[in-house]
């Protein structure tokens, strides 16, 4: 059953790569510099050269060096389709700050060969890969930059398994499986300055950093940008959702686990930046480096590597009001209840800190997993206030009350008894046979099934549409149990 499972993952993703040949066609090539890596893992000097020279036609002396590395299953000319299409989003976002920048689109072998049946091994295989591609020939390659470029400010961005690239290149020291334990590393003694790390649909293991135990502490990193999907279904990953049945949850899928002292470097130092934003379904590279997320990352890469150059854009904004309001609870409470994801974990951060538990809550995963049950076990999260060793639970600060009401657990909830049962108040924005999907006053949206001679609608199912304003009561597994179709006065009423 998990390989069937882990075949259409894989399968997913294989398949929505379009046929294209393994050699790079000479008329795409983007104006980037690319280096392929091939099966080796390794990179030769004279192809290191080759992209250094890339870098330097872009610019003799750039302020920002920016380096990319797609995911599994991209063939050499899909990535260099990608780059194509990235190179220029992401210059036009330097250039318009006033920043000289040059760019180099690393091409690593993580195409996916063989039958589908295959997938599952091909896909296992690609990680082991991964890891020794970053190891070796791109921590080669990132040394040698910044060899070159000792003034540029270094930013890695990565997609997908190109996290898996990435981490291995900038952590020497981390180990995430057996055959990492005397896996060959290139100069590991050797510093390497990332002044940004981007992780885009990170395939990394949500709790990789707490495994490897790695001495993670930051100093060589101004900037850390992680995407989460939203708690809500219909706004998450869907492969890395499909990935969790079979390898475990995704670092771009979760809250990602780090140890205490991890934790305390990273959000001390404000380093990271939690974005749940225009995650897209299908786990696009091109869709997840959309310009609307450049025009955020690139502002707070400058803003953090080069401080002063602009002000703190709108991310880093809200994770210094966090930081530097006043010490006590009623003062960071509200936001806890706030727009921005970064804020509300860096509020939870100060509020543990305050209350006396550190970041142990953090470490052993009460906030998370009390996060994730809010939507669909509520009335557990609510026993557990009674009882939990966090204190930040315990006096009810997370989740929030707001945060329980808005996503169908009121307070008038009977958290003892044996049927759990929702409400939710929007406008239905899909309607086709047996399923509803509604779009609530918050903005979130949420799919029911229309159950028959269980579901009750008023006045009746010919006056439900799309368009119309409802109150629903639902079950634990989203049936609609009763649909009241809201007139307008009424409907404007509730929500003055």
């Amino acid at each position: 059953m998990r390989t069937r499972l882990l075949a259409a993952l894989l399968s997913v993703l294989f398949l929505a790569a379009p046929a294209a040949a393994s050699a790079p066609r000479q008329d795409a090539f983007p104006t980037c510099g690319t280096v392929w890596i091939d099966q080796t893992t390794d990179l030769s000097q004279g192809a290191i050269d080759q992209a250094l020279e890339a870098l330097t036609r872009q610019a003799a002396s750039p302020q920002h060096v920016v380096v990319l590395v797609h995911g599994f299953a991209t063939s050499r000319s899909r990535s260099q389709d990608q780059y194509g299409i990235l190179e220029p989003r992401i210059r036009h976002q330097f250039e318009r700050l006033g920043r000289s920048v040059a760019i180099l689109g690393v091409q690593w072998d993580s195409e996916a060969r063989g039958s589908l049946l295959s997938l599952p091994w091909e896909y296992g295989r690609k990680v082991t890969r991964a890891r020794a591609v970053g190891r070796l020939a791109v921590r080669k390659l990132l040394l040698a930059v910044q060899d070159r470029f000792p003034e540029a400010r270094i930013s890695l961005l990565g997609h997908s398994m190109g996290c898996e690239v990435l981490a291995a290149a900038a952590t020497p020291g981390i180990r995430l499986g057996k055959a990492d334990q005397d896996a060959e590393v290139f100069k590991p003694e050797r510093p390497l300055r990332t002044n940004a790390v981007v992780f885009l649909g990170s395939d990394l293991d949500y709790d990789a950093g707490y495994r490897s135990q790695a001495p993670l502490d930051f100093e060589a990193v101004d900037l850390l940008w992680m995407t989460m999907s939203r708690q809500h279904r219909p706004e998450r990953d869907k492969v890395l959702d499909l990935r969790a049945l079979i390898r475990g949850r995704a670092q771009g899928a979760t809250f990602p686990r780090f140890t205490g002292r991890q934790y305390e470097a990273m959000f001390n130092g404000r380093k990271a930046v939690f974005d749940n934003q225009d995650i897209p379904p299908n786990h696009d590279f091109v869709k997840y480096y959309n310009e609307k997320r450049l025009a955020r990352i690139v502002p707070a890469i400058v803003s953090r590597t080069e401080p002063g150059i602009i002000p703190p854009p709108p991310d880093l904004s809200a994770i210094d009001r966090v930081m530097e309001a006043p010490g006590h609870v009623e003062a960071l409470r509200p936001f806890l209840d706030g727009s921005c994801l970064s804020g509300q974990f860096y509020a939870a951060w100060r509020l543990e800190h305050l209350l006396g538990d550190g970041a142990t809550h953090f470490e052993d995963e009460t906030l998370a997993r009390l996060g994730d049950q809010i939507q669909d076990r509520p009335r557990l999260v609510r026993q557990e206030r009674r009882a939990s060793r966090c204190a930040l639970v315990r006096q009810g600060l997370w989740p929030t009350d707001r945060l329980l009401v808005r996503l169908g657990a009121p307070a008038w909830a009977n958290p003892l008894g044996g049927s759990w049962q929702k409400d939710f108040q929007g406008r239905v924005v899909e309607l086709s046979g047996s399923l509803m999907r509604l779009e609530t006053e918050f903005g979130d949206l949420f799919v029911f099934d229309l159950v028959p001679n269980r579901t009750r609608i008023t006045p009746s199912l010919d006056g439900l549409r799309v368009g119309s304003q409802v109150r629903v009561r639902a079950d634990f597994n989203h049936e609609a149990l009763d649909i009241r179709v809201l007139p307008l006065p009424r409907w404007l009423e509730v929500r003055s």
